[in-house]
């Protein structure tokens, strides 16, 4: 803890290569973000707790691919996890809660996996993904993810194109249950919004 990051696997600077697991780890107190990957593949990462770091709970630059992230929590971070570029990212099981600004955040990302995670009282949007902002954020698949208790939209789609959404849960959000908005070609299947303010 009080370092600028927790944990750090980058490829291209520090050697920290592809196909590591973290598992059972706390990082906490850091001045930027609690868990740091940058072109770094196939790293596992189990029942981690990231918490009251000054950004991201979980921040994945650039290129990253076919990393997974199950069972961890990201607590009263920035943003809870940030996906800024990479393919074909896994994540399945997590907490995100209790963070300052959005909790899962796609942004230039393609073929992202959500499964049963729970997202919930965040002060920004639940789950964004954002194809306006740097390039697209398309081709992405949620099932069965629970977002409430934010204090902005549950599920934000912006400019991004060919999700699939299913047997997703929006409640209790201060904004939209399911927000889209310029993007075309998704399909919503199953998904309950209930009791959301807009």
């Amino acid at each position: 803890q009080n370092n600028s990051y927790g944990f750090v696997l980058d490829g291209a600077s520090n050697g920290g290569g592809d196909n590591n697991v973290l598992t059972n780890n706390i990082s906490q107190n850091n001045s930027n973000a609690g868990f740091y990957i940058a072109e770094s593949d196939t790293n596992t990462l189990t029942g981690n707790t990231s918490r009251n770091n000054s950004q991201k709970g979980f921040y994945l630059f650039v290129s990253g691919n076919n990393n997974t992230l199950t069972n961890n929590m990201f607590d009263s971070n920035q943003y809870g996890v940030y996906l800024y570029g990479g393919l074909t990212n896994t994540l399945t099981g997590n907490t995100v809660q209790n963070n300052t600004l959005d909790g899962i955040y796609l942004d230039a990302s393609g073929g992202i996996t959500l499964t049963n995670n729970t997202i919930q009282n965040n002060s920004g949007y639940g789950f964004v993904a954002d194809g306006a902002s740097n390039g697209a954020s398309d081709n992405h698949t949620l099932t069965n993810n629970i977002s409430q208790n934010n204090s902005q939209a549950g599920f934000y789609l912006a400019t991004s194109e060919t999700n699939t959404l299913t047997g997703n849960t929006s409640r209790n959000n201060s904004g939209h249950g399911f927000w889209l908005s310029s993007a075309v070609n998704n399909k919503l299947v199953q998904n309950t919004a209930d009791s959301n303010v807009k």
